[in-house]
């Protein structure tokens, strides 16, 4: 498919995927498991900061991306946002506002603190998506740092209003959720590693070569299915927290189909539906009590 072609994608289905709808919905549903396993109860101001601060860091990265390449770039969303640019910062302002005001009126001071360091890393993870030159995976590992954030955003954040409900048990899911989202964003770098070199991107992918870096990533996902099972099945002792382990592996196996199959699944963005629609399966805990 050339540029044209997909670009070309029309309405509602072109910005879904290019402005990260997709990923919002995701983190609103990975929200609504951890909420129904923790038992903690964050209020609206909460549900509304976090999806706006994973868009932002989202939305900013490939508007960095976009101006560092320009139109000289082979990914579409990069050209997408370079070609908005200044609908998109005006964006970017809009949910910082909003985030400030919510922030600072309705959540407590410890979730402030935690949105400071918060903030501080992610200020660091995009000076390093602008500056740093290193074409070296391990000094600048770009999904690890992201999944970190996207996980903390989550997770850490929610725990924060009460560090009591930290234990072993959310501690592994945690870690498998962490896992889960990490193997996401390989994905993303397997289908588009053609791209990715061609705009000189850091990935598992570039850095390894396609064929090393297909074995690791698999060889990931067979310790995430063991990990996963194994504490399902000899560890976990809630049903809450069994439920969300059982799931996590339904999204990891899942994830393994998509590299197995990537022919399939390349043609007409089919891995970034199935990729992120994964993610929206964490809204069936909306049934349970």
């Amino acid at each position: 498919m050339s540029m044209n072609e997909k670009l070309h994608l029309n309405g509602l289905v072109l910005y879904y995927h290019l402005l990260s709808i997709d990923v919002i919905l995701g983190v609103l549903a990975g929200a609504i498991m951890a909420v129904k396993i923790t038992g903690i109860h964050p209020g609206l101001a909460w549900w509304v900061v976090l999806p706006f601060s994973v868009w932002w860091i989202y939305l900013t990265d490939h508007y960095i991306d976009g101006l560092r390449h320009r139109e000289l770039t082979k990914n579409p969303r990069h050209l997408f946002f370079f070609k908005n640019r200044y609908t998109v910062l005006l964006v970017l302002i809009m949910i910082s506002l909003i985030n400030l005001v919510l922030i600072l009126v309705y959540l407590p001071f410890r979730i402030i603190i935690f949105g400071g360091i918060a903030g501080l890393i992610v200020i660091l993870y995009l000076a390093g998506v602008k500056f740093l030159k290193t074409q070296n995976f391990l000094v600048f590992p770009k999904e690890i740092i992201v999944a970190i954030l996207y996980v903390a955003g989550i997770w850490g954040s929610l725990m924060f209003y009460d560090l009591s409900c930290f234990n072993y048990e959310l501690l592994i899911l945690i870690i498998a959720y962490f896992l889960v989202t990490v193997m996401n964003l390989f994905i993303y770098s397997f289908y588009e590693e053609k791209t990715d070199m061609e705009d000189g991107q850091i990935t598992i992918f570039t850095y390894f070569g396609r064929k090393k870096a297909k074995i690791i990533m698999i060889a990931g996902l067979l310790l995430s299915i063991f990990f996963v099972i194994y504490h399902v099945v000899w560890e976990m002792s809630t049903r809450l927290g069994s439920y969300g382990l059982i799931l996590i592996l339904f999204m990891l196996i899942f994830q393994t189909v998509l590299v197995l199959y990537s022919s399939y699944f390349q043609g007409n963005f089919r891995y970034r539906w199935m990729n992120e629609g994964v993610f929206l399966l964490p809204v069936v805990f909306m049934l349970f009590d």
